[in-house]
């Protein structure tokens, strides 16, 4: 059932935030913690990123954890006392602290085309500038974008429109299990409700490709039916100019999909079955047709800038390469999960060389890279 009458506004800020705002630690330095070993089974390259005995967790596989210029990666830690936002420096390993309290961290989204991120602080929604935090200021690096109204929190992170102009999010309503999905434009910081809903919705992801005039013929966003568990109809797509919801991959009774993922052309997504057989698949957003790319207790997915290939974890850590066609699967590396350890979440480096990843192989959620060999499918 669809909810009428929901009048949603917000205002328009564009200031910068006080700079009488205590930073605390915002700006800290850690030393690099890489440590480089061979994997003993599969013979790949893997780079311990972190061994600090805090829980280091990396962006969700979704969206983006590197930065647009790719100089550093976004994770969140407890290290410093609390969960905060941290850049590890592709250059030299050192790790730099980017917040320290009043962010609602869960809304944290790494810009596609700048190096800052978008994220809540208390109800107001602010760019962070990662080069200015870095570069030793951070008391001009956060910018106010819009003011939320009273209530409308994000229930998740946030995801930028290929073209950058766009956050979209997805918040509750009421108490009645209302909910919407709205986008913000990041210039002006107007919105605009894309879709009412009264079930749960999650994994809110703009496309990745680019539109050819997003304005008349607006953007695609992938989202799902969340439960918690099995949806009778999880994985849908809307456009932001028709907004109709569309089933982006139709569920049979007695399947289960999840973990869904946009190809990087926008075409189609991965995602994995868990019912009846376990695999990873691709579904075409042109005629929603599917295809199974290999078989296995696959968890989530990932995929290259490139669209050549996929990046599979399982639930014991192992993490796995495939070709985005379909093929053989290739081991990375293995033991990065105890039964209750992290989700390892892989995803791509910029290059397509290296998968990221949490493991637990140090005891704590550390973040680890494992090399693409070139040349072998892996």
């Amino acid at each position: 059932m669809m909810v009428r009458g929901l009048v949603l506004t917000l205002l328009v800020c564009g200031l910068l935030i006080c700079s009488a705002r205590a930073f605390g630690q915002v700006g800290k330095v850690y030393p690099s913690e890489g440590k480089v070993y061979t994997d003993e089974k599969t013979g790949h390259e893997v780079v311990m990123l972190t061994t600090h005995p805090a829980t280091d967790d990396k962006m969700y596989q979704t969206h983006p954890s590197w930065t647009a210029d790719g100089n550093y990666i976004v994770f969140k830690s407890d290290r410093s006392g609390s969960t905060q936002l941290f850049a590890l420096s592709e250059k030299d390993g050192t790790i730099t602290q980017l917040t320290d309290g009043g962010m609602n961290l869960g809304t944290a989204c790494v810009g596609r085309l700048r190096n800052n991120i978008f994220l809540m602080r208390d109800t107001k929604l602010v760019a962070l500038d990662i080069d200015k935090v870095v570069g030793g200021a951070p008391e001009s690096a956060e910018t106010v974008i819009a003011e939320m109204p009273v209530g409308l929190v994000p229930s998740s992170a946030l995801s930028q429109s290929a073209d950058g102009l766009l956050l979209g999010f997805m918040a509750r309503v009421d108490e009645k299990d209302r909910w919407v999905i709205m986008t913000i434009n990041v210039k002006d910081g107007s919105a605009k409700t894309v879709f009412e809903s009264d079930f749960k919705l999650g994994h809110l992801q703009f496309s990745p490709a680019p539109q050819p005039n997003p304005t008349t013929a607006g953007t695609w966003i992938m989202y799902c039916h969340e439960t918690g568990g099995d949806a009778d109809q999880r994985t849908w797509i809307i456009n932001t100019a028709e907004r109709k919801p569309i089933p982006f991959y139709r569920e049979q009774p007695d399947e289960w999909v999840t973990h869904e993922v946009w190809s990087p052309d926008g075409a189609g997504a991965y995602f994995t079955r868990w019912q009846p057989v376990k695999s990873v698949m691709y579904v075409s957003k042109a005629d929603f047709s599917s295809r199974v790319l290999g078989d296995g207790p696959y968890w989530h997915v990932g995929v290259s800038r490139a669209g050549d290939a996929i990046t599979c974890d399982m639930m014991d850590g192992k993490i796995l390469h495939i070709p985005a066609t379909g093929g053989d699967p290739v081991l990375l590396t293995a033991g990065h999960r105890n039964r209750k350890g992290a989700h390892p979440h892989p995803s791509f480096s910029p290059t397509g060389d290296r998968v990221l990843f949490n493991s637990n192989r140090n005891g704590s959620s550390d973040l680890f890279t494992a090399r693409v060999k070139k040349g072998s499918g892996a």
